[in-house]
């Protein structure tokens, strides 16, 4: 079956399809355990047979525990010269002729907002009229005695010190020249798409170490990764959540600016290849039904020649890249269940075990156990879908603005502000009516 809608639900008790309007199907989430979610780090599948080799173009970089501990800190900031951010730069008088660009024009817009700014300054203290007015705090000529003043000023106003770890800016830098000048990173296991609103291509797009330090500071991905991934695993302890800020290594991958239609997750359920889907649910491309054949072809043997009996699990989901020559890349493995999307699919439709495996008893040849671990291997009962026309693309994750910013829920952030200033403006209505 190709496309949408997903066939009923399999009903838990006896296998076999129910259906209810008035009470539909749950969808039980699978709870990986703590070795399966390990097994999906980004250097420990990378160092396994072959698979480095069916991936980008990648190098791995040890955080130094300093690091770690400041990407959970609270607060972020940029020093004046960091390259994260677009310097403004004066055209050159080449440019100046063809626009007809003149020094005077800026200086007169710099003046006419310097003086509002210092019109509206008030009894603003020197120190607080240079930051608001940009003066010091990054140049190259400023002193370490005025940079330890200014950090000493940040901390008691609250704002972040702004932090710097030569070693490893030396370390990421020599990286991302070895790759071709621009890459993508990735922590254990997540990567920073949820931050792209930070940066200035409002992509994962990196070509200096400031970007990636900004983009891995400022993603909560990030910081489920080194605080809640064992989270959802059945057998999490203290002691393993405890582990995840040690030894804790960046991937920095080369970009490649991947077409986000030729990407697909593909199911591993008890060793079978159970389903694959497109990455992209939000979208419908109109030419990607004609190619499903091709597609789950070439992803099939892919994965039965070079994944099969070398990932150390039975339960996974592998992520892939299918160029335009129908070559396949993989870009990551996620644990089966947790946190992991199923997308188009439900949990419950890639559990059980694959058609023509299914128990034969003691004398047969099939499964005994009747849980389709017999080897594994097989694609027989592969479902391949995609999304068929443009009513049936579903809600992505909504990635790239704070949390505060989209966050609806009943007892959400905004909910919370709108009951806030209700009962501020009914106690200033009640005060007002008891005034004489």
């Amino acid at each position: 079956r190709r496309g949408l809608p997903p066939p009923p639900a399999m009903a838990a008790s006896d296998g076999h399809a129910h259906v209810d309007d008035a009470h539909p199907p749950v969808d039980e989430v699978p709870a990986p355990s703590v070795a399966d979610v390990d097994a999906c780090r980004c250097a420990a599948w990378h160092a396994l047979g072959d698979l480095s080799s069916h991936t980008f173009a990648h190098r791995h970089l040890a955080l130094p525990p300093d690091f770690v501990a400041y990407l959970l800190e609270d607060g972020l900031s940029l020093a004046a010269d960091s390259q994260a951010m677009p310097a403004r730069i004066r055209p050159d008088i080449a440019e100046q002729m063809e626009s007809a660009f003149t020094l005077s024009d800026e200086e007169d817009d710099a003046g006419v907002a310097d003086a509002r700014v210092v019109s509206d300054s008030g009894g603003m203290s020197f120190q607080q009229l240079r930051a608001t007015l940009g003066g010091g705090g990054g140049g190259s000529n400023s002193s370490d005695g005025e940079s330890s003043d200014e950090e000493e000023g940040d901390a008691r106003s609250g704002v972040a010190p702004v932090r710097h770890f030569p070693e490893l800016e030396d370390a990421m830098r020599e990286a991302i020249e070895s790759l071709g000048g621009a890459v993508t990173p990735k922590l254990t296991w997540s990567s920073p798409k949820d931050a792209v609103w930070m940066a200035t291509t409002n992509d994962t797009r990196c070509q200096n170490p400031a970007e990636v330090m900004l983009l891995l500071k400022a993603s909560d991905a990030v910081a489920y990764d080194l605080q809640d991934a064992y989270a959802q695993c059945v057998d999490a302890s203290e002691s393993s959540s405890a582990a995840l800020t040690t030894g804790v290594v960046l991937t920095l991958r080369k970009w490649a600016g991947l077409s986000p239609s030729m990407e697909f997750r593909c199911f591993v359920r008890r060793g079978n290849l159970r389903g694959v889907c497109q990455r992209d649910v939000a979208n419908f491309y109109p030419f990607l039904p004609e190619q499903v054949g091709q597609i789950e072809e070439a992803i099939a043997v892919f994965w039965q020649e070079n994944v099969h009996g070398v990932f150390p699990v039975l339960d996974y989901v592998m992520d892939v890249y299918v160029t335009s020559r129908k070559k396949v890349k993989i870009i990551d493995f996620n644990p089966y269940g947790g946190a992991t999307l199923p997308l188009l699919f439900d949990w419950n439709e890639l559990d059980g075990p694959p058609r023509g495996h299914d128990r034969e008893g003691p004398d047969g040849d099939g499964d005994e156990d009747g849980d389709g671990c017999d080897g594994g291997g097989f694609t027989d009962d592969l479902e391949f879908r995609v999304v068929e026309s443009q009513g049936h693309i579903r809600p992505a994750p909504q990635l790239g603005v704070p949390f505060d910013m989209y966050d609806r829920s009943a007892d959400g952030a905004l909910a919370n502000f709108v009951e806030q200033q209700r009962r501020r403006q009914e106690a200033a209505a009640g005060t007002a009516g008891t005034a004489p």
